[in-house]
C-alpha cells in the first residue's frame, strides 16, 4: 500500500522563483468548492498540520452549491474559510498597483494550450483570483499554498508563484487526464507534488520531470474510526450493505442495486443503505423504484464523519462499485477497513494497493455486475469470511492509513520540522 514510508522522491533544478524549503509556520490549504461532505480528509490533514505547529487557513475556489455545503465539515475546519471567487475590489486594485506581476501571470498563460480560445478566456478570468490568493497569503503570513486540486486552482497557484514567488504544492487525487490539461505547466514550479497512489505518482512524475513527487495516500482519523466488534452472522439472518460516496454515475450505485435485486430473488435477505448526495440522486431513486426495492433500500443523504463511523458500526458489508477512471484511493474504503467492516470494491485506481483480494477484502472488475453478485454471495455464504477479512484490513489501516502519520510525512517533505 502507498503509505508513510512508500515515497517516490525526485529532485531537480529549481525554477527562477523557487525558494529553498524552510519550516512552515503558516499555510493556505486550497481546494475546490470547500466545504463539501466528501472533503473530510482535507480537514483531517489540516488538523494534523496544525498539531505539527502550522497555522492553517482553508481556502476554496468558490462556495459549493447549497445542496453540497457541509456545515459539519465547516465546523471541523474551525468554522471559517476564504474564497477566491468572486474577487473583491481590493484584488482588482492590487493588479493595478502591480503591473509587473500581471505581466508575469500573462507570460505564464501564454504557454497554456488546453481548451482552445474558450480555455484561454477562462484562464484570463482567473487573474483576479490570483491577486486574491496573494493577498490572502500576505494577510495570513502564509509561506506556502497547499492544493488539493490539479484543475484551474492549480493555474491560480502557479501564476501566484510566477508573480511573487509564493511557493505551492499540489496533490493529485485522480488521473491527470481528468484535470483539464496543461498538467506539466501547472506542476512545473511546484515545491512538491503528492499523488494518492503509486501509479498516479509514476504518471505525474513522467509528465512533470524534475519535480519532487511522493506517493502518499490521504489518511483517516484512526481514533474516530475504531474497531467495532461484530457478532458472528447467523445463517438466514439479514445482511445490511452500505455505500458511502457521492451520488454520481461513476460510483456504481445502480450496479449495487441490481446486485441486491438479484440476490434477494435468490432468497437472501439484503438491505442497502446509501449515504451521500450528488447529481445522480434522481437516477438512483428511479432505479430503486424500477427494481421494486423500496422496502430494501434507504437513502440517508450526506453524513458527518461521526455519523459515517456510526453507520459503519451498524452495517455488515461496505460496497463501492466505482466504474470510471476518476477513482483513486477512496477514503470511505479506508474508513471501513479501520472499523472492521468487510469491504467489496472495484479493482480500480489505487484499490489493488489498498486491498489484497481475499486477504483484506474482495475486489471485483469495474462495471461487472455479475462479478459483484458473486462477491456478495461469497461474503454471505462463506462461513467466517466476513469475520476473517476485517482483522487484516484493520491492521492495514492502522499501518498505512493513519492521517497523523501521513500528514507528518507531507509536512516534512514540504520543509517542516
Amino acid at each position: 500500500m502507498v503509505g508513510a514510508n512508500c515515497t517516490i522522491h525526485r529532485t531537480t533544478a529549481k525554477s527562477a522563483f523557487q525558494v529553498e524549503p524552510m519550516p512552515i509556520n503558516s499555510l493556505l490549504v486550497l481546494s475546490a468548492e470547500f466545504p463539501a461532505p466528501w472533503q473530510t480528509y482535507i480537514v483531517d490533514q489540516g488538523r494534523d498540520l496544525a498539531a505539527l505547529g502550522a497555522k492553517v487557513t482553508y481556502v476554496s475556489t468558490r462556495r459549493p452549491n447549497p445542496e453540497y455545503f457541509s456545515e459539519a465539515i465547516l465546523a471541523r475546519a474551525g468554522g471559517a474559510f476564504q474564497t477566491l471567487f468572486p474577487p473583491r475590489a481590493g484584488d482588482l486594485g492590487y493588479l493595478l498597483l502591480h503591473p509587473v506581476q500581471v505581466l508575469r501571470m500573462l507570460r505564464y498563460l501564454s504557454r497554456a494550450r488546453a481548451g482552445g480560445r474558450r480555455g484561454r478566456l477562462r484562464r484570463l478570468a482567473l487573474i483576479p483570483c490570483v491577486a486574491r490568493l496573494i493577498r490572502l497569503a500576505r494577510a495570513q503570513d502564509a509561506e506556502l499554498v497547499h492544493l488539493h486540486s490539479f484543475g484551474d486552482a492549480a493555474h491560480v497557484a502557479a501564476m501566484a508563484e510566477r508573480a511573487c514567488a509564493l511557493p505551492y504544492s499540489l496533490t493529485l487525487h485522480g488521473p491527470p487526464s481528468v484535470w483539464g490539461g496543461d498538467i506539466a505547466l501547472k506542476g512545473e514550479n511546484a515545491r512538491h507534488i503528492f499523488a494518492v497512489t503509486r501509479a498516479l505518482a509514476d504518471e505525474i512524475a513522467a509528465i512533470c520531470p524534475g519535480r519532487p513527487v511522493s506517493a502518499l495516500s490521504m489518511g483517516i482519523d484512526i481514533d474516530r474510526f475504531r474497531w467495532v466488534e461484530r457478532p458472528d452472522h447467523k445463517a438466514g439472518a439479514p445482511w445490511t450493505l452500505c455505500t458511502i460516496a457521492r451520488l454520481h454515475p461513476s460510483k456504481g450505485h445502480v450496479q449495487v442495486l441490481e446486485a441486491v435485486r438479484h440476490l434477494r430473488d435468490e432468497g437472501h435477505d439484503l438491505h442497502y443503505l446509501i449515504a451521500g448526495n450528488g447529481p445522480a440522486e434522481d437516477e438512483i431513486r428511479e432505479e430503486i423504484n424500477r427494481l421494486q426495492l423500496e422496502d430494501a433500500v434507504q437513502m440517508l443523504g450526506p453524513l458527518s464523519g461521526e455519523e459515517v463511523a456510526d453507520l459503519m458500526g451498524r452495517c455488515d458489508i461496505k460496497v463501492l462499485a466505482s466504474r470510471y477512471k476518476g477513482e483513486a484511493a477512496p477514503v470511505s474504503v479506508m474508513e471501513a477497513m479501520a472499523t472492521g467492516l468487510p469491504v467489496i470494491c472495484s479493482r480500480i485506481g489505487g484499490t489493488p494497493d489498498m486491498i489484497e483480494d481475499g486477504k483484506e477484502g474482495l475486489l471485483v472488475p469495474p462495471g461487472d455486475t455479475l462479478a459483484l453478485v458473486d462477491a456478495l454471495r461469497r461474503m454471505i455464504e462463506t462461513p467466517g469470511l466476513a469475520a476473517r477479512l476485517p482483522v487484516a484490513a484493520r491492521q492495514k489501516a492502522v499501518r498505512d492509513f493513519a492521517s497523523a502519520k501521513l500528514t507528518a510525512r507531507v509536512y516534512a517533505l514540504l520543509g517542516g520540522a
